[in-house]
């Protein structure tokens, strides 16, 4: 769903947070932190009010980049990953196993 949000321009941290919660990582929300395109769309366990129009234009770029903080401690983890054209959306809405 997140990748469906990004091909869509859809900033829903709703969808980063569900994500989140799917990992095997230690959650709390209040101290989780979610930047899309340098600008905080959630903190301290609720969504923020942003900047929309900066945000959809990030999200329109070539490149996105979406920051996750647990504050839990000094761990980081980076993910590449590519590929949220409609041919992706459509090839995998079509695909059965």
């Amino acid at each position: 769903m997140f990748k469906c949000a990004v091909h869509g321009g859809d900033p829903n941290w709703g969808r980063i947070a569900a994500a989140i919660g799917k990992s095997s990582a230690r959650i709390v929300p209040e101290k989780l932190s979610i930047r899309i395109g340098g600008v905080t769309v959630f903190a301290r366990g609720r969504g923020l009010s942003f900047n929309l129009k900066k945000v959809e234009k990030h999200l329109a770029g070539k490149t996105v980049t979406v920051a996750c903080h647990l504050g839990l401690g000094r761990g980081e983890y980076t993910a590449f990953t590519c590929d949220y054209s409609r041919e992706y959306i459509d090839i995998n809405a079509d695909y059965h196993t």
